[in-house]
């Protein structure tokens, strides 16, 4: 699961409403989820404020380096995550 999926669900918030938030289209951010695209810098801080520093700009930019610290964050519980999944 992404990391900012895991965090919409956890907090009970719509991809849609989200979307809307960081002021990007909700289609742009599937492709995100789904690994397709990579968000643009600036896209990547907005999602870090929007989530009060929890996702993390770096994660979203460099998946690959920060890959350990991206599955200790996904290892945390959630129990919603795990109905979702």
């Amino acid at each position: 699961m992404h990391p900012l999926k895991k965090y919409l669900l956890e907090h009970d918030i719509e991809v849609q409403e989200f979307a809307k938030q960081i002021e990007v289209s909700r289609e742009y951010l599937s492709m995100i989820f789904k690994g397709t695209r990579r968000p643009s810098p600036d896209v990547a801080l907005d999602i870090e404020k929007a989530t009060n520093g929890e996702i993390k700009a770096e994660w979203l930019i460099f998946p690959e380096r920060y890959k350990n610290e991206i599955e200790e964050y996904l290892n945390k519980n959630c129990s919603t995550c795990e109905a979702a999944t």
